[in-house]
């Protein structure tokens, strides 16, 4: 990834990765869309984006401070919101 992201491996065991991987999966079963999950490891930030060009190249990214800092319901209001430009088309292209 050109910002520096790398995907979650599905089979991580990190326990920030398996919350994240597990908040995502739950947005996809009840908005439908599909996509890879990324975390940005370079920043303590929070932070999180939905990007690609649609259909199978779509990613949902979270710093790596958005995964330690956020509670879990804090967690899935953000990836909420990012599985929002993911239905509604309006996610950058900025992901590789």
């Amino acid at each position: 990834m050109r910002l520096g992201g790398r995907r979650i491996d599905p089979s991580s065991a990190d326990p920030l990765e398996r919350r994240v991987l597990n908040v995502v999966q739950e947005m996809a079963i009840a908005s439908a869309p599909r996509s890879q999950t990324c975390t940005c490891s370079t920043t303590t930030r929070i932070n999180a984006f939905a990007a690609g060009h649609g259909g199978g190249d779509a990613v949902v990214a979270v710093t790596h401070g958005a995964m330690e800092k956020l509670k879990r319901d804090e967690l899935q209001g953000v990836m909420g919101h990012e599985f929002s430009h993911l239905l509604n088309g309006d996610m950058r292209s900025t992901c590789a």
